[in-house]
């Protein structure tokens, strides 16, 4: 699956990022988009990878998109004149589409999810560390379980680096709830964070944890990757940046506005989760940096490549 260039997309869409198509000449297969239905993110995690390009009053103070919702209307009907096989929607992989605050003021992502439940070609992935929204009843019957996921961020046990995100339980409760409503469940476990000087990334104890609750949950994928520690960060969380730039630096590089650690520390980092997701019979997606030209691989028999250019271990 090749990087969408051409067509001048950004003057096609005006609410959709176009993230791959089958060809760079048309649309005819399988269309990948992401659509961000707020600008920046309320929760405001340390680790966030948004910090390398949102603007700091986006950080400050959330809010909804300018005519949001006709622009995501007319972004439909072009995207259905381009007649793509079929699509997948990520909603929000840049912020928060379930804040239960920019919801009830603005309802952005309830207004997508019930304005296309009429494209039946378009499937759905709600990327969100309120998965909870999501049980109340209007948004239930919004949903299609058929051609939706959840990818319910619970990177840690505790809130220690996300003070103003829904508790870890209560995101997990969520998680349970939902797999028993028949929703698919896969559970974001990134970012993996070392631990150097004040930080305490996780620990092998607190991963094997983690997987347990989940597989108890009912989730049977674990999507993950290793901190990029962006340098916008250090604005808005001086000492939680401050702490790792040295590390990042001696095992790392610097790419763009990130930094990056090298292929075996990340695969060091990793294993542990590895060890955890094979414990409990969950499958485990490594999910390549955004930054990457080529995907990460490794030397190992039992990584492969997906078509979604992430790596995978299967047991």
């Amino acid at each position: 699956m090749t990087s969408l260039k051409p067509l001048g997309t950004s003057r096609v869409f005006h609410t959709f990022k176009p993230i791959s198509a089958p060809n760079e000449i048309d649309y005819s297969g399988e269309l990948h988009i992401a659509v961000n239905t707020y600008k920046g993110c309320p929760y405001k995690c340390a680790y966030c990878y948004i910090y390398g390009y949102t603007r700091v009053l986006d950080l400050e103070n959330p809010s909804t998109k300018k005519l949001f919702r006709g622009r995501f209307k007319r972004d439909l009907e072009a995207l259905e004149r381009l007649n793509p096989s079929k699509c997948t929607m990520y909603i929000s992989p840049s912020c928060e589409p379930l804040s239960l605050e920019l919801e009830k003021r603005y309802g952005n992502t309830l207004y997508v999810l019930k304005t296309i439940r009429e494209y039946s070609f378009i499937d759905v992935v709600i990327l969100t560390k309120n998965p909870s929204l999501l049980l109340e009843p209007e948004y239930l019957e919004a949903l299609n379980r058929k051609n939706m996921r959840v990818e319910a961020s619970i990177p840690f046990l505790d809130s220690r680096f996300e003070g103003y995100a829904p508790s870890p339980s209560n995101r997990m409760e969520a998680v349970s709830s939902l797999t028993k409503e028949g929703f698919r469940v896969y559970l974001r476990v990134e970012p993996v964070t070392p631990s150097f000087g004040g930080i305490v990334g996780q620990s092998k104890v607190e991963l094997e944890l983690l997987i347990g609750e989940a597989k108890k949950a009912g989730v049977c994928r674990v999507i993950s990757r290793c901190l990029i520690l962006p340098i916008g960060v250090c604005k808005t969380f001086p000492t939680f940046y401050k702490e790792l730039k040295p590390y990042y630096q001696q095992y790392g590089y610097r790419s763009g506005t990130y930094y990056i650690l090298d292929r075996h520390v990340r695969l060091k980092l990793i294993k542990p989760l590895y060890d955890a997701c094979r414990i409990y019979g969950v499958e485990l997606w490594i999910y390549s940096n955004v930054t990457f030209k080529y995907p990460m691989l490794a030397q190992a028999d039992n990584i492969y490549l997906s078509s979604r250019h992430d790596i995978s271990w299967r047991y």
